[in-house]
């Protein structure tokens, strides 16, 4: 192919073929990922007759604000070099990502139809590598990483890519509407919650099952679902420093439910920890990416299996990170953009099964967000950057547009 005929669709074809299959053993690598589409998109932008990219102003607010406010926690960071680093790093990323969505939107029919065949069959060789992995006890990870010991569980080894694929069955499930036959796409959830319980990361499979509700709520009900959805967010996000607190004591749920995950006991501490530390310092915060120099983080908790430290680097919930770290101001902010992606679903004005598909992936990328990875990682940011560029790509915004939802 020649170089002066590539085009959008070329790029996004890529990108759905690369997203599964870095995330299995070169997961940091969907950053780069991210910034080489963003130039890529942006250069082809000034060929002649290319479609002008169209910048959501709202979403390059959200992140502007947000380093802003973000740089300027450094006068009162108990990390301020990180704190401006993480700011900065932000600001890169959000408008990497949005040059992502805006060009997700200027496909065309014929360029939006490589996406497809180049999904699945990155889907299809991360799916054969996993096999492997499960098969053999993790023999190929072991070739480059010979110390790890053979019992650990492959939620620990490839938690990413788990993550990815919840996040990535949600486009798949969009291929199907362009002959929507139900079967097919109950197949296409049955089978990913096979593969979520063979891999064994809650808060994927969590994420995937509560994003199937959603789903099937918004098919049933749209408009309705969504404004549920954007209440459960607000109220979530404004009393996020209040649950833990208000949920049953850890060690008294390890010592009357023995069987309960040590992992999930470890996070009621975390955010009973994490919530404690936002009492202290409500309004502007402890300052931006500084969960690991929080005081007190590394003290153990031996109540839980082997024991582990009372913060491990970040909260593993998004709505604390931004109140532990940014405040409440930050707090306001991150909770805004949540319901303006929300919003966003309405305006479209979309038919009921894209429409449920968009909620059903937000769901489960918001209760991912809600129990695993800190908020600011630069791969978890590029992955919903990217499973969110797929999925406006597929939606076809150059096609006539579609009867609107009753």
């Amino acid at each position: 192919m020649k170089l002066r005929n590539l085009h959008n669709g070329h790029l996004f074809a890529a990108a759905a073929f690369l997203t599964p299959t870095l995330a299995v053993y070169l997961s940091g690598f969907l950053t780069p990922l991210l910034i080489v589409m963003a130039v890529a998109l942006f250069g082809l932008s000034f060929r002649q007759n290319a479609k002008r990219l169209k910048i959501s102003w709202i979403g390059a607010a959200f992140f502007l604000v947000l380093a802003l406010w973000g740089g300027v926690s450094a006068f009162w960071s108990i990390a301020p070099e990180r704190s401006l680093t993480q700011a900065l790093d932000l600001l890169s990323l959000g408008a990497c990502g949005l040059v992502l969505l805006a060009g997700a939107r200027t496909l065309a029919p014929q360029e939006r139809r490589l996406l497809g065949p180049a999904l699945l069959a990155g889907l299809g060789i991360a799916a054969l590598f996993m096999t492997a992995e499960v098969a053999t006890g993790q023999a190929i990870y072991r070739l480059d990483h010979p110390l790890w010991g053979e019992n650990k569980p492959l939620n620990t080894v490839f938690n990413r890519w788990t993550t990815v694929f919840a996040l990535l069955v949600w486009p798949v499930l969009l291929l199907t509407h362009q002959k929507f036959r139900p079967w097919l796409a109950g197949a296409v959830l049955v089978l990913s919650f096979a593969v979520l319980v063979q891999l064994e990361n809650s808060s994927s499979l969590v994420g995937f099952v509560l994003g199937v509700a959603a789903f099937f709520l918004s098919l049933r009900f749209p408009k309705r679902a969504t404004i549920a959805f954007i209440c459960l967010v607000m109220v979530g996000t404004a009393l996020a420093p209040r649950i833990p607190l208000m949920l049953p004591d850890p060690k008294t749920l390890w010592t009357e439910m023995p069987g309960l995950s040590t992992s999930l006991v470890h996070r009621l501490y975390v955010w009973r920890f994490v919530a404690e530390r936002i009492e202290e310092r409500p309004f502007l915060g402890w300052g931006l990416d500084t969960g690991r120099d929080m005081p007190g983080r590394t003290r153990i908790i031996w109540n839980v299996g082997e024991g582990g430290e009372a913060l491990p680097l970040h909260p593993h919930n998004a709505a604390l990170q931004w109140w532990m770290e940014i405040g409440l101001f930050g707090a306001v902010i991150g909770g805004l953009f949540m319901v303006w992606t929300f919003v966003m679903v309405l305006r479209r004005r979309m038919e009921r099964f894209p429409n449920a598909i968009f909620n059903g992936a937000m769901m489960t990328g918001i209760v991912i967000a809600s129990l695993g990875y800190g908020i600011w990682q630069a791969w978890w940011l590029a992955t919903l950057f990217l499973t969110a560029a797929l999925l406006v790509s597929l939606t076809g915004e150059n096609d006539p547009p579609p009867k609107p939802t009753p």
